[in-house]
């Protein structure tokens, strides 16, 4: 994710004659993979429901690799594998899915 690797229509379209880029969830942007995880409305509203509350608009996140960053930094009390277990089933989701 950090190197956009999933296979989003953005990436593909590069390699790949594609008919639209725009995310098939939404049809409102551009797929790409950090549409996917930090933009798509209902994924914010899981990153919400999730037992931290994470308001992922308010973590001024520009990418996935700040994602990944925040995910994987120390927040004061250690690195909580909980949000770390979370973020990994959430993300696992997002991808199955969407396709």
């Amino acid at each position: 994710m950090a190197l956009d690797i999933p296979p989003v229509r953005e990436i593909l379209s590069h390699r790949f004659q594609v008919n639209s880029t725009l995310c098939p969830l939404c049809n409102q942007c551009t797929e790409s993979a950090t549409h996917l995880i930090l933009r798509y409305q209902q994924v914010k509203c899981l990153w919400f429901m999730s037992p931290w509350s994470l308001r992922i608009d308010n973590l001024n996140l520009a990418n996935c690799t700040d994602f990944l960053q925040f995910m994987l930094a120390d927040h004061g009390n250690g690195k909580d594998l909980r949000l770390l277990l979370y973020a990994s089933l959430l993300l696992e989701a997002i991808l199955r899915g969407r396709n």
